[in-house]
């Protein structure tokens, strides 16, 4: 791929692989899902006040209680409407900031979702500043949700879980 040689990293197509999703309708997460739903749709009203078309949704509690399911789902809904998943792992978060920058570039209206699974590990991993950074940084871009999942929301200072936008 071309962005290999340029910034040394490279993307490819994941099949996203899943047990049957059962929806229930009025549960915790189909309204989750739904204001999601209506967040992509609201693209003009951001504009229309001078912001960035970008929201983050922090997912937490105990392993078994739902949390990949609703990303999973998010992720097959932006599928279906046209849109980039991008699953933040174990790249450096400076090369993802960079991926995000030239996906913008190349597509500049396409909806993206940023998955941050287990975002404590990351933390820990590349420490807090730069996590921010990328939460943050050059890489904010238009009609961007990022989704961030942890098991220990303890763990998390107030600059992740406290300002506005980065995660409801």
């Amino acid at each position: 791929m071309p962005w290999e040689t340029q910034v040394g990293m490279g993307v490819k197509k994941i099949t996203l692989a899943v047990d049957d999703i059962y929806e229930f309708p009025g549960s915790s997460q189909d309204n989750i899902l739904l204001e999601i739903d209506k967040f992509w749709g609201s693209g003009e009203s951001f504009s229309g006040i001078g912001l960035t078309h970008r929201r983050g949704y922090l997912l937490y509690g105990p392993p078994g209680h739902g949390k990949t399911i609703i990303i999973q789902r998010v992720i097959r809904d932006v599928i279906k409407r046209k849109g980039i998943a991008l699953l933040i792992s174990d790249r450096p978060p400076s090369l993802f900031s960079q991926a995000l920058s030239l996906i913008r570039d190349i597509e500049p209206d396409k909806s993206i979702v940023c998955i941050y699974e287990d975002i404590d590990a990351l933390i820990e991993k590349y420490d807090e500043p730069t996590v921010l950074s990328m939460l943050d940084g050059e890489a904010q871009v238009d009609h961007c949700l990022s989704i961030a999942s942890t098991n220990y929301p303890e763990k998390l200072d107030n600059r992740i879980v406290s300002r506005p936008r980065r995660f409801d």
